[in-house]
Parts: C-alpha cells; structure tokens; sequence
C-alpha cells in the first residue's frame, strides 16, 4: 500500500512539474525574459549643427514671376534667403532627426518665400518645408497658400512634389555624421496648391540639394532586471528536470 502511495505521490508530483515545465515553455515573452531596457532620448540621434536645403521650386515659375510681364516680387524671410542662382535656401529647423539604419528621417527647415504681383493679382508663400525621407525616395511637403488672392493670407500644408534619391555623401566626425543629399530629382504632386502653381502638378521639379548632422548613436541602457515571476518560473523549472529524471528511472 505504501508503495503504490509513493509511486502515486510522486506521479502526482512529476505530472505538477511536467505542467509547470510546459507552462514555462509557453509563457509570453513579456513574462519569461528580464524587463526590458527603457529608451531614452539618448537612444535617438539628435541634431548638432545647422544644415539647409537648396530649392528653386521651380525655373520657369521664377521667371515668370520676376519677368517683365509680370513684373513681380520675391521675398525670403524668417531663415529662407535668395541663393546667387535664384534658388532658395531654408535652414534646419528643431525636431529633424534621421536614421542611417532605417534610411528614414524627417528633415524640418524653416523660411517663408513670398511670391508676389500687383499687376497680376497673386500673392502666395511657400513656407517651412519639411523633407520625409524613406529609403531611395523623400517627399517635401510645405505650408502653401490655400489662394493666391493678396486678401486670403491662409496656408495649409500639403505635400509638393516626391523626389528619388541616390545614397547620401557622409562625412563622419569624432561625435557626428553629416548627410547630404545633392541635385534629387523630383516630381510635383496633384496636391499642389493653389491653383496657380497647381498646374505645374506632374512635371519636373527644380533639382533638390539637402543636408542634416546628427551626433551619433548613444546606447544606453537604464536597466535591465528579472521580474518577481519570472524567478519563481525559473525555480520551478530547475525543480522539474530532477523529478522528470526520477520519475524515468522509476519507469523503466
């Protein structure tokens, strides 16, 4: 009687940790590995320096726009200047980051260019654009005016065109990498506005010239520690492996 007690007793107590054993095995992660590490804000690469972009928007639409028919105007302001070709160049604004990794990153600059004509009747900014970088492709999207009438001072941000992009030159210092993209080609989008740049939407854009400098990656970790449940998961494991190796001597 006392054997068939024992043999039960310790069937009884091969099957809990047989149980416990499988319970283990099939524990989410979240439970049966250490907490993981918190992010910080160091892990993200942070931009160091000023950087720009070159654009002229496009040839044609600058020439019409300061042509003799037109007779029009063009400001640059709030960080945007003229270039000596009459392109224009915003500097990097707060917030841009960009992974080499994953090649994506969002590039913020700032500047207002105010395309202006009395004689003609328009009046339309080009403000803050801001680069979405993805891979071999970016598109730059801009705050715009929702009209070009003088009275109508509204903008929205809409996308502008997409570009393709080659691999960008890197420069590598002791604390940083600086990116540069250089003369991407581009499209404009059907979501250009107003309606009097809206027929440019499809054709070619001016070539496209960009940069960002950002320190380079710092990994820290804040921590990194087994939780209460997941010790006595680990316990119960190492107490089942003897009794499975008794439970097989007993067996055969």
């Amino acid at each position: 009687m006392s054997q068939k007690f024992s043999r039960r007793a310790i069937a009884a107590l091969t099957a809990a940790a047989i149980s416990t054993s499988a319970f283990t095995a099939v524990a989410p992660a979240a439970l049966a590995a250490p907490i993981a590490a918190v992010a910080t804000t160091d892990d993200v690469a942070v931009v160091t320096a000023e950087n720009s972009l070159d654009w002229g928007f496009k040839a044609s639409w600058r020439n019409y726009v300061t042509g003799p028919w037109t007779a029009g105007t063009v400001d640059a302001t709030e960080g945007a200047t003229v270039n000596e070709d009459g392109t224009y160049n915003f500097t990097l604004g707060s917030g841009s980051t960009y992974d080499a990794d994953s090649e994506q990153g969002q590039l913020n600059y700032e500047g207002t260019v105010r395309f202006a004509s009395a004689l003609h009747g328009f009046d339309i900014t080009l403000a803050n654009p801001q680069i979405i970088v993805d891979g071999a492709t970016a598109t730059l999207t801009a705050e715009l005016s929702d009209s070009a009438a003088p009275e109508d001072t509204a903008t929205s941000r809409v996308e502008v065109a997409e570009f393709s992009l080659a691999a960008p030159e890197v420069v590598e210092t002791k604390t940083a990498f600086s990116y540069t993209w250089t003369e991407a080609t581009g499209t404009f989008l059907e979501t250009l506005q107003p309606a009097e740049l809206s027929r440019y939407a499809g054709q070619e854009t001016d070539a496209l010239s960009f940069s960002i400098t950002v320190d380079k990656e710092k990994e820290v970790v804040t921590g990194s520690s087994p939780s209460f449940l997941t010790s006595i998961l680990n316990f119960l494991q190492q107490l089942a492996s003897p009794l499975l190796k008794l439970f097989g001597s007993l067996s055969s």
